[in-house]
C-alpha cells in the first residue's frame, strides 16, 4: 500500500496488519459462522463476528502532521484510526535502508530457506531514538517516500538501499 501525503499535510503510511496470517484467516471463517449462528438464534453469533471483523481488518500505521509537528502510531479498523498524537522530536536526517531477512523452516526430510529483503524508512532523532515510517517492497517508492518526508520536515535523506550510506542531494530536484 503506497502512503499518502494529503493537503492538510497529514503523512499516512500502513505498517503492518495487527494479526498473523492465521490469525487473520480465522477471523474470516468466523464472521460467515457467526451468521450461522445467528441464524439459529443463538447470539453468541454476533460476538463471533465483532471478533471475526476485529481479527480480520485490523491494521497498524503511522501518521505524521508536518503542520502541528505531531505524529502518532495508530491501530485501524475499517479504516478508523485509535492512537494518540504525540509532539515530533526535533528529526536530524531520515534514512532508507534494506531491511534483509531469513526464515528458515524444517520438517522430517524436507528443509527450506526464504530469504526477504525490504526498504524501510525511519525518522532519526538521536543515536538511539528513531520512528519507523513503513516497509516498502519497491526502491523508487521508498526513495520518494523519503524524498517527501525529508523536504516536509526539513532535514536530509540518508540512501542506504546500495550498502553503503549516501546523502540525497534534494536542492537539485525541486
Amino acid at each position: 500500500m503506497a502512503a499518502k501525503s494529503n493537503n492538510n499535510k497529514i503523512f499516512t503510511k500502513q505498517t503492518d496488519v495487527l494479526f498473523p496470517f492465521q490469525f487473520v484467516f480465522i477471523g474470516y471463517l468466523m464472521i460467515p459462522f457467526g451468521f450461522y449462528l445467528l441464524y439459529g438464534f443463538n447470539y453468541w453469533g454476533i460476538l463471533s463476528i465483532v471478533i471475526g471483523i476485529f481479527i480480520s481488518f485490523s491494521k497498524t500505521g503511522v501518521q505524521v502532521d508536518f503542520t502541528k509537528n505531531i505524529f502518532r502510531e495508530y491501530l485501524s479498523v475499517f479504516n478508523l484510526r485509535y492512537g494518540k498524537w504525540i509532539k515530533l522530536p526535533g528529526v536530524k536526517y531520515v534514512t532508507v535502508f534494506v531491511d534483509r531477512s531469513i526464515q528458515e523452516m524444517h520438517m522430517k526430510s524436507i528443509s527450506s530457506v526464504q530469504q526477504n529483503a525490504d526498504l524501510k524508512i525511519n525518522l532519526i532523532f538521536s543515536k538511539t531514538s528513531k520512528l519507523g515510517m513503513g516497509t516498502f517492497k519497491n526502491k523508487d517508492e521508498a526513495l520518494e517516500v523519503g524524498k517527501l518526508l525529508a523536504s516536509s520536515l526539513q532535514t536530509r535523506l540518508l540512501d542506504y538501499t546500495s550498502g553503503k550510506a549516501n546523502w540525497v542531494d534534494q536542492s537539485s530536484e525541486e
